[in-house]
């Protein structure tokens, strides 16, 4: 078995080795162009005309198609575009982005990409810490995990989410509630996941934790609100809603048949105008199925209990209106935790998760992960219990 851990290893290493010289343009385009989509039209795209928006001095009209796809075609090769790869986050995402419109795309593209690494890898020492999980067993994890490579390649803000989340989990770890929901609330970058705060909530003991986390939480949001209206002004503020409702479909740059969603399942079989009102109710029934069992007494646990965790997670995840695979890096926070016990849940999160990226690429990958994983964790992770060295 010790050298089908070495094949495991080495294999994923090499994958990993060669996206990242693929990323950094180290291995020629035409050799992958079978797997990988041209940098263009990534979605790193977007992120990088706000911000060229913005520092034009025109962020009133951030939320404009026309002048969007005139930016993209201005500063983005090739300029052939014809519809653009539409902004619709919120307005301090572009800020943040700020200082990438000062180099060229192709190397701000880069120096992202590497950002998004360290943002990541810090994201999983976190998590690490709050369950006392070894680092070397999340690394492997996470290096072989399709959602977290999807994130670095489209060059998505999935990080800042996963990020936001499991700081909550440590901050609530060390009893520092308000802290918790400050950095819950960290999913407003992408505010279809905004139905996280609610399932945490729920998922805290009545009382004080419930209070200091709402205030933690609402008191950032409250803080993002008002500078969104400062910057965009009220008009703007109200013109966002539609402005997304109106985007969700692929010649604004969202092909809604990629959605990994109980609603994007509906458009799939249905199309998007069939599909939409079930999908939206199946959706808010599931969620609100979910709030009712974490609102239960039998959940008045711990809330970094692997079921609660689970549940708040996939909840998120299933139910928002808009979820790519990159967007299930999160997912990898409940896996860490099921390796413990029982793991055949960590592994069909893992395979399940990769299923959805409809990518023939990494299965191998995958399957030799889960090898990996059964042969390297000699002892079962115990959370709440001494590190694991």
């Amino acid at each position: 078995m010790k050298i089908l851990t070495c094949i495991a290893v080495g294999t994923l290493l090499t994958l990993n080795l060669v996206t990242f010289l693929f990323l950094l343009d180290l291995v020629p385009q035409k050799n992958l162009s079978n797997i990988y989509k041209p940098k263009e039209v990534l979605d790193f795209s977007a992120f990088y005309t706000a911000a060229h928006i913005i520092n034009s001095g025109e962020v009133g009209n951030l939320y404009n198609q026309e002048l969007q796809l005139k930016v993209q075609n201005e500063k983005i090769p090739p300029p052939t575009r014809s519809t653009p790869l539409t902004f619709r986050n919120p307005p301090i995402v572009g800020y943040l982005f700020l200082p990438f419109s000062v180099l060229d795309y192709s190397s701000s593209y880069k120096l992202f990409l590497l950002m998004n690494l360290l943002i990541i890898c810090f994201a999983l020492v976190i998590t690490c810490k709050t369950f006392e999980i070894k680092n070397s067993v999340a690394l492997v994890v996470g290096g072989a995990f399709y959602p977290l490579f999807a994130t670095l390649y489209w060059g998505q803000i999935s990080s800042l989410v996963f990020l936001g989340i499991s700081l909550s989990f440590y901050f609530y770890k060390k009893k520092l509630f308000l802290f918790s929901g400050v950095f819950a609330s960290l999913v407003f970058v992408k505010p279809q996941f905004l139905l996280f705060l609610p399932l945490v909530y729920f998922g805290l003991k009545a009382g004080e934790q419930r209070k200091l986390f709402f205030l933690g939480a609402f008191g950032a949001l409250l803080v993002v609100a008002l500078t969104s209206v400062l910057l965009l002004g009220s008009d703007g503020v109200w013109a966002y809603p539609k402005f997304v409702t109106s985007t969700e479909r692929l010649t604004a740059g969202t092909d809604t048949t990629f959605l990994y969603t109980i609603s994007g399942a509906f458009y799939k079989f249905f199309g998007r105008e069939r599909g939409f009102i079930p999908g939206l109710i199946t959706s808010a029934a599931v969620y609100s199925i979910s709030l009712l069992k974490l609102a239960k007494k039998s959940f008045k646990q711990d809330l970094l209990n692997p079921k609660i965790i689970l549940i708040i997670v996939l909840t998120t995840l299933l139910t928002s209106m808009h979820a790519l695979i990159a967007d299930y890096l999160s997912l990898i926070i409940p896996i860490l935790l099921f390796l413990k016990k029982p793991k055949w849940v960590a592994l069909f999160l893992f395979v399940f998760s990769s299923i959805l990226a409809d990518s023939f690429v990494f299965i191998g990958s995958l399957m030799l992960t889960a090898l990996l994983i059964r042969e390297t964790l000699e002892r079962p992770l115990r959370v709440g219990k001494a590190p694991l060295h």
